[in-house]
């Protein structure tokens, strides 16, 4: 028996529920449950019945306000936990960021479907100028480290002053040309935020990841699609090896058994659930 949440999240229609399945078969004797989340804001039609999930014992769509997820969802793990005495979980959602922040999810794994160009996955270079932009002016580390910014010894846990003092004038807003941009990107600003800031809103959840996947038997085919995965191959290489949430990235066709990359992935999946807290009996 193994106890475990995980989450699969990403864009609709990128084969979360087929990998959902996938995965409860391998865990079948921990009788897994299944739940899929849906915003209230922007839940359509379409999502308000399930499918047919045979590989689970229990299977529940659940309506959640984006502003108290982080109090439903274990409030929910928590319920389907006594009323159905299962000790494995899959939890499904979209690309509401809120779930990033719940500590409740124990694997995370993020699907996409093939792209059909660079420009849905990848933000254009004005896009992550805007993106970074408005990351400067909301954390210190941006302030310190593009502007020169100096720290001054902190009354609060962000590490900025809390003494009245006149606001510094404003200046002209500077454009910053991609050559700088990219040594930007890859200054001690880190890693991870600079992935992200060249991401589309949708897809940061793909750094985040224990596991993420491309699953190619839906969507775009063809050298834009394979120039956009070779984009986000590379741009995982460049996490540095030690962080905690560098994923392992896999191309593959989820519906397909004989892919041996889809058989890699699915393997990923399980040594993260049995090395981070899920238990074996």
């Amino acid at each position: 028996m193994v106890r475990q949440v995980v989450h699969i999240g990403g864009p609709p229609r990128s084969g979360k529920t087929t990998l959902a399945r996938r995965v409860a078969a391998h865990f079948a004797d921990s009788h897994p449950s299944y739940l899929r989340f849906v915003s209230k804001a922007t839940a359509p039609a379409a999502l308000r019945l399930l499918p047919a999930l045979p590989e689970f014992t229990w299977a529940e769509r659940i309506d959640y306000s984006p502003d108290r997820l982080l109090e439903e969802l274990p409030a929910a793990l928590g319920r389907i936990r006594r009323e159905t005495g299962t000790s494995f979980i899959v939890v499904e959602s979209d690309t509401d960021p809120i779930f990033r922040l719940s500590h409740h999810l124990e694997t995370r794994v993020f699907v996409m479907a093939a792209p059909e160009g660079v420009h849905d996955v990848f933000r254009s270079h004005a896009e992550a100028e805007t993106a970074l932009r408005l990351a400067m002016q909301d954390t210190m580390t941006f302030a310190s480290e593009v502007f020169g910014m100096e720290r001054v010894p902190a009354l609060d846990d962000s590490g900025v002053s809390l003494a009245a003092g006149p606001a510094p004038e404003a200046g002209p807003p500077r454009t910053i040309d991609p050559d700088e941009f990219e040594r930007l990107l890859q200054s001690s600003l880190g890693a991870e935020i600079a992935a992200r800031v060249r991401l589309q809103p949708d897809y940061h959840s793909l750094v985040d990841a224990d596991v993420s996947i491309l699953n190619a038997g839906i969507g775009g085919h063809g050298p834009l699609t394979e120039l956009c995965t070779r984009r986000v191959s590379r741009l995982i290489e460049t996490l540095p090896a030690g962080s905690s949430r560098r994923p392992r990235f896999f191309s593959c066709n989820l519906a397909n058994d004989s892919d041996p990359q889809t058989q890699q992935a699915l393997r990923a999946i399980m040594q993260r659930v049995c090395t981070s807290g899920g238990r074996l009996s």
